[in-house]
């Protein structure tokens, strides 16, 4: 079956793309293939000039759902003849919006081929795939690039999950403000891991907190990190879902030249409908379109939260998909007394694309008021997990049995007397599926395993 133009007798092929035979059948009505402009992202323009006619399309979507703009005439002439939300891959729609156009603007004949052809364009953009590279060479370097050594690689997603009011909100702009100013964090060189920014613009997306809280808190940790000055990173309060928000949100990237977008809360920014993996593939989906890093705060599930003060973990709340698609993942657990002014974490590296996982790190947040009792600055310093009567327990097992064997061998009645709340049972399982790291000596005790 073929088509046939009534005016000409070009014949238009099936297996032809639909935006090939478009830019045949406007070509075959007198008009010329419109000028295209995309680069702003998110945005096309198409300028019909043989007819005066410019239409912009935003907010397009593989499904063909898109907000159309159209004006008519040039320069001081030029005025909005129509706006609307449609599918431009509904031939009802689209029929629609033609005759209203025929309606209104008569002296423009050939309103059908002119939006068939935007419509079948923007579709073909929307599902336009990247350039095809090749790989197999030496690369530039073989060094793993990080946004924030060792917790953020450059370019990749990095989600840290916990219950609600750990403090990840406080750790990401923490975070923020060393990668906007340049600053190292944990400088204690006793303890901890130092780490290390590589610059950037910085832009924190919110669903969960207020512009107010953020002034507050990143002037509380500037304070702690003897930032001087008004220097500020981007902040914005979002009320839709990151798939909805997008192209602004892309417009932003592009613009003001983001290196490191902070996502805060995964749960909030996700799309709304009972299928946790749609909804998290969608929102990973367009991560990918943000080409920088992401920090990506998540929450944990009421089973998860139960066992906070297990090693053992099952991960972000939803899907398998996040696990999946995140290239690293961290879990924070919280030890607080009421009444301290401090607050003790552990950011226990649960996934790694790229290489071995890293011991836990320990974080101590403290918060320091003024005379009057308000919030004065946030200090971040690090701590031994490994000496902390409490956050030890977050330990593998194997670890802690590896740091009770420091000052020479024990038995396994020993090493559980250390080790309280394991059993002998338990240890000495740990022993046996880790011999690579302890060796068994007479008399039942077990030491280090020395390389």
């Amino acid at each position: 079956m073929s088509h046939v133009n009534d005016d000409r007798s070009h014949i238009y092929r099936l297996d032809e793309p639909p935006h090939r035979i478009a830019d045949i059948i406007l070509h075959d009505s007198g008009l010329e293939v419109p000028q295209t402009d995309d680069t702003v992202p998110g945005l096309l323009e198409y300028y019909f000039h043989s007819c005066h006619v410019t239409i912009a399309v935003e907010n397009f979507d593989t499904k063909g759902n898109a907000e159309i703009r159209i004006w008519a005439g040039e320069g001081e002439t030029r005025v909005g003849i129509g706006y609307q939300q449609i599918n431009l891959l509904s031939q009802r729609a689209v029929s629609g919006l033609v005759r209203e156009l025929s309606e209104s603007q008569s002296q423009i004949r050939n309103w059908r081929e002119i939006i068939n052809n935007v419509a079948w364009r923007t579709v073909r953009a929307a599902r336009r795939t990247n350039e095809v590279l090749k790989v197999g060479k030496p690369p530039e370097t073989m060094r793993q690039g990080f946004r924030l050594f060792p917790l953020i690689h450059e370019g990749e997603p990095t989600t840290i999950y916990c219950p609600g009011g750990v403090g990840k909100s406080y750790l990401a702009i923490y975070c923020a403000c060393l990668v906007q100013f340049d600053y190292a964090g944990f400088t204690e060189v006793d303890r901890g891991r130092l780490w290390t920014p590589k610059q950037g613009n910085v832009l924190y997306l919110d669903w969960e907190s207020s512009h107010r809280d953020h002034q507050r808190r990143t002037w509380a940790v500037k304070r702690g990190l003897g930032i001087d000055g008004d220097g500020e990173f981007l902040y914005l309060a979002c009320e839709q879902p990151l798939s909805m928000l997008l192209p602004d949100i892309r417009a932003i990237v592009e613009e003001q030249d983001i290196a490191l977008v902070i996502v805060d809360s995964q749960m909030a920014a996700s799309d709304f409908g009972p299928d946790m993996a749609q909804n998290a593939t969608r929102f990973y989906n367009a991560l990918r379109q943000l080409h920088c890093s992401v920090l990506i705060l998540d929450h944990v599930s009421k089973e998860a939260m139960k066992m906070s003060d297990d090693a053992n973990s099952t991960g972000p709340h939803g899907s398998v998909v996040k696990s999946n698609r995140s290239r690293q993942q961290y879990e924070v657990k919280k030890h607080q007394i009421p009444g301290q002014g401090y607050t003790d974490l552990t950011l226990i590296h649960r996934k790694n694309s790229e290489g071995p996982l890293h011991e836990e790190s320990g974080i101590r947040i403290t918060w320091e008021n003024d005379a009057n009792g308000h919030l004065d600055k946030v200090l971040f310093t690090s701590y031994d997990v490994a000496a902390h009567p409490v956050m030890s327990a977050t330990q593998p097992i194997w670890k802690r049995v590896w740091d009770a064997l420091e000052g020479g061998p024990l038995t396994v009645k020993e090493l559980a007397e250390l080790i309280h709340d394991k059993s002998e049972s338990t240890i000495r399982a740990t022993l046996n599926q880790s011999q690579n790291r302890f060796l068994k000596l007479e008399g039942n005790r077990w030491a280090r395993q020395v390389a």
